[in-house]
């Protein structure tokens, strides 16, 4: 997670993960097939923190973006080490960092035991949080204005 802060205003930057996946079984003489759908989607937020330390949504806004769909051959599917190594060269492919890859990748093979196929979604938001913190603000103008009022002061003879 990156982050920054200037005076009164915090931003923050994660990625999130969600994993839905599902067994699918083959029935003889069909041979176990999976699929791996990745959504992704672009989250903002904005929050403030009110001066008795309450947080407020002002914004929450979701941007989907595009989807891509990795289909799982069955000969792979079948030996664990190629799977995982398949799952997480495509993802890493899609500029995901490896722990994302790694994550996803583990599923499919937990899910892939015992030569069934699989069904998987899996969202990834990118999350940017825009936090105002009220009495940050509130400090800052204070003291603006006591330097104001003592520039003033100092000035008269």
């Amino acid at each position: 997670m990156a982050s920054s802060t200037s005076n009164f205003v915090h931003k923050s930057e994660s990625v999130n993960l969600s994993l839905d996946g599902t067994k699918v079984y083959q029935y003889y003489p069909a041979q176990a097939t999976a699929s791996l759908q990745v959504r992704f989607s672009t989250r903002y937020q904005k929050l403030e923190r009110t001066m008795d330390g309450v947080l407020i949504q002002l914004e929450d806004r979701i941007f989907p973006m595009n989807s891509l769909i990795l289909p799982v051959p069955h000969p792979i599917l079948s030996h664990q080490p190629s799977h995982q190594n398949y799952i997480i060269a495509g993802l890493l492919e899609l500029n995901l960092s490896l722990e994302i890859a790694q994550r996803v990748a583990s599923f499919a093979v937990n899910l892939a035991y015992g030569y069934t196929g699989y069904s998987i979604t899996a969202v990834v938001e990118f999350l940017y949080v825009e936090e105002v913190d009220e009495r940050l603000l509130f400090e800052s103008l204070h003291e603006d204005y006591l330097e104001l009022l003592n520039g003033g002061i100092g000035d008269q003879e």
